[in-house]
């Protein structure tokens, strides 16, 4: 352990420290922190002052390094930044160090901890006064990293127990035992991001408070164990009104007692009092001229009822229901189903020779189909006594399934409670329209689309995780390009009489297409590209200025979608758009259906031939493309929870089967390859891409001449046999977009016109901005 206080320049130390603070209150404060470069570092000057007017015992400090981190230890003294800060940090303040931080980890201890990126910082105190502490803090160079800590470092080699001497001169006895590294440590823990959270109050308190429009003033009243009615008889009666207490009110099960209740009021409101008594007691009352009702239900001829109906819009009234009865809107179904048709199927029977002899078969079912709906879950007694389900339990519920209504009929403080939490309920479910690109590609030897496009990324605008890629909308530099398509060195623009590269302003090219005969900029500065059409004519594309370009960012999806097309044996299957609302699954689905197996079963043993009869049943499969796409949740920040499984299925090779009763089926397999994307979140916008389903295949061909092929040894000269090995990978691209549902949104709908449709409608004066 070495521990040295500063005196000029701290020497580099790397053992662990152990700091002593003196038993007593820190009187110093460190009020100002100031971190600005410094002759060859960095320098941190604290400024403190002292609690009572008398420093007790000056700060001392001490400093130690530890691997890459450099401690700096100030005793007897707090931190307290501006605005109450009990903690400073800065990364990368200075080339070398990666984080500075400074805090307080206990009491009267302030700590200055550096760390440096290839070894720990060295530390000096440059001044100290009664005001402030100036320190300077310097990064290592990577060469003194080893030279400074090798000599403080002890290493002790044991050696493990020879098992026989081995007098040999093998080199391998000397070779050394690489150990793994150890990865490094984060500085510090980090928290998952969190978004921003809707949230919406509602004032929940159900409070019995009736007005028993009085100023009357209870002097002093004391009581113990009196019973509920008649210490509300007695306030009544102070305040001149009269009262009638229902027979409910003493009304208690098995094994309990009458309510009863204790006070000790002085000075308090009569009106208030009453009021105590009566939310205590959980009990109803309402006041009718001079009378107040007093009960635990009151009838409905004296208590005020309301009746509302609601149109509900997204929500259906026994979702509503269940909700305000138990806290949840999930709703069970119970279907009660019979069958009565009729049908006819086709059989056959073997006669007395063996042969089949086709035969029929009638069946007749009924169907009849009853669903029940009830509410999935039933409140536990502890919800039901903390209040809410049980108020609202109070309240007659009707519900119209033909008009989506719900009427509710109760008091008014719980039908306005109910209306509250319904029209939170009734949120409209969010919309994403997900686009999902499906190219088969023809792959080239060992090559793979999934890899070429991790390496075309370069970690540079996405996430690569397995065979999932994540891009952004506009990330991709102008500078990669998608097989080659675009190289900025070889634009040349036409500016007069001479010819000018500008392959460095990348941002004029971002909306020129390929096939461009030449670039011009005009007198203005407008940079144009003109394109030759099949007729002959001239088509040009503005690309505005150097300085104000048409467009920013590139469509990295459309490069690489046309980039496949052009540069690979590859066509698009499918490019379809699915709306698909939240929690909702929409199905992309090409198919055709095979013969995949025959269920042949006995129907008959003993027929009129005295052989039995069997019923022939195929059994279809279905092979093609399937691709769900369920969206889990759309959340108020913008993010899409998807899940993708696709399934990709062929005819596989046929095989005979035999059924067991004499009878041969042939089976055409079923190959078939899932990728399943598991549960990914995406921004608006992202494009999620899935590859690496290879399907692989090596067909053997052989042909040869009818009879002289056969023949052994020489037929092999009228034999030939060719080998066609074929690699194909399927590509989905998948592109969410939220669909904006709000009254200011064009109803949900709007259009997004291209980048050659704009220019074109711009052209003919169709404003497109």
């Amino acid at each position: 352990m070495n521990i040295k206080s500063y005196s000029g320049v701290i020497a580099s130390v790397v053992a662990s420290t152990v700091l002593a603070v003196p038993a007593q209150a820190a009187n110093v404060q460190v009020q100002g922190l100031e971190v600005r470069p410094g002759n060859g570092g960095l320098e941190l000057e604290l400024n403190f002052t002292d609690n009572d007017g008398d420093i007790l015992s000056p700060p001392s400090v001490s400093t130690t390094q530890r691997d890459r981190t450099l401690i700096t230890e100030i005793a007897n003294a707090n931190l307290d930044l501006a605005n109450g800060q009990k903690i400073f940090t800065q990364d990368n303040p200075l080339p070398g160090i990666e984080r500075l931080e400074v805090t307080e980890p206990t009491p009267g201890n302030v700590r200055i901890v550096a760390l440096g990126s290839e070894g720990a910082p060295t530390g000096e105190l440059l001044s100290q006064d009664g005001d402030s502490i100036l320190l300077n803090v310097a990064a290592i160079a990577p060469t003194e990293t080893a030279q400074t800590s090798q000599p403080q470092v002890t290493t002790r080699i044991i050696e493990p127990p020879m098992l026989a001497q081995n007098n040999s001169n093998n080199q391998n006895n000397n070779l050394l035992q690489p150990t793994s590294p150890v990865p490094p440590f984060l500085p510090r823990a980090s928290a998952p991001p969190v978004g921003d959270i809707s949230v919406s109050t509602i004032d929940s308190t159900a409070g019995n408070y009736v007005n028993l429009q009085t100023n009357a003033v209870v002097p002093r009243l004391v009581l113990k164990d009196a019973p509920i009615e008649d210490v509300m008889s007695l306030l009544a009666r102070s305040s001149g009104l009269n009262i009638v207490v229902g027979g409910d009110v003493r009304t208690v099960t098995e094994g309990e007692l009458p309510p009863v209740v204790t006070l000790d009021m002085e000075n308090a409101p009569v009106q208030d009092v009453f009021n105590y008594v009566l939310m205590l007691g959980n009990l109803n009352a309402v006041r009718n001229g001079n009378t107040i009702f007093v009960g635990r239900q009151l009838p409905y001829a004296v208590a005020p009822r309301i009746t509302r109906s609601f149109r509900l819009n997204q929500a259906t009234p026994e979702e509503a229901r269940c909700f305000l009865l138990t806290g949840d809107s999930s709703v069970s179904e119970v279907i009660n189903e019979s069958r009565e048709t009729e049908t006819s199927e086709a059989a056959f029977s073997l006669d007395a020779e063996g042969s089949s002899v086709p035969t029929s078969r009638t069946q007749s079912t009924a169907i009849s189909r009853e669903v029940e709906r009830t509410c999935a879950r039933t409140p536990t007694e502890a919800e039901v006594a903390r209040g809410l389900i049980s108020r609202f339990s109070t309240l007659d519920i009707l519900t119209d399934a033909r008009l989506n209504a719900l009427t509710l009929s109760g008091d008014p403080r719980t039908i306005e409670m109910a209306s509250n939490f319904l029209q939170q309920l009734d949120a409209r479910r969010r919309q994403v329209a997900v686009n999902v690109k499906v190219i088969d590609v023809t792959l080239e030897g060992n090559r793979s689309i999934s890899s070429d496009i991790k390496l075309l990324l370069e970690d540079r605008i996405g996430i690569s995780a397995g065979d999932g890629i994540i891009i952004s909308p506009n990330d991709l530099s102008r500078t990669s390009s998608i097989f080659g398509e675009f190289n900025p060195d070889s634009i040349v623009v036409e500016r007069g009489n001479e010819n000018v590269s500008l392959g460095s302003q990348l941002d004029v090219f971002d909306a020129l297409e390929s096939g461009a005969a030449r670039v011009i900029e005009d007198a203005s500065g407008q940079i144009i590209a003109e394109y030759i059409n099949d007729d002959g004519t001239i088509r040009r594309l503005g690309l505005g200025t150097i300085t104000n370009p048409v467009a920013r960012g590139t469509n990295f999806v459309g490069s690489l979608v046309a980039g496949l097309l052009r540069n690979t044996t590859s066509k698009i299957i499918a490019d379809p758009t699915l709306v698909i609302q939240e929690s909702q699954t929409g199905e992309l689905r090409i198919t055709e259906q095979i013969i995949n197996s025959v269920n042949v079963e006995v129907v008959n043993n003993n027929n009129q031939n005295g052989n039995p009869t069997f019923l022939a049943t195929p059994e279809l499969a279905e092979v093609g493309l399937i691709v769900p796409v369920t969206v889990e949740n759309i959340d108020d920040n913008g993010f899409i929870t998807l899940n993708i499984t696709s399934e990709v299925s062929t005819v596989g090779d046929e095989q005979e089967f035999e059924s067991g009763v004499g009878i041969n089926n042939t089976l055409r397999l079923k190959r078939q390859s899932v990728l399943n994307s598991g549960s990914v979140r995406l921004r608006d916008d992202q494009t999620l891409i899935l590859a690496g389903a290879i399907d692989e295949r090596d067909i053997v061909t052989t042909s040869k001449v009818p009879i002289l092929g056969d023949i052994p040894i020489l037929g092999s000269l009228f034999r030939s046999t060719s080998r066609e090995n074929s690699r194909r990978e399927l590509l989905f691209i998948i592109t969410p977009q939220i669909i904006d549902d709000s009254q200011d949104a064009m109803w949900g709908y709007g259009y997004q016109p291209s980048e050659t449709a704009q220019q074109m409608l711009e052209n003919n004066r169709f404003p497109t901005r």
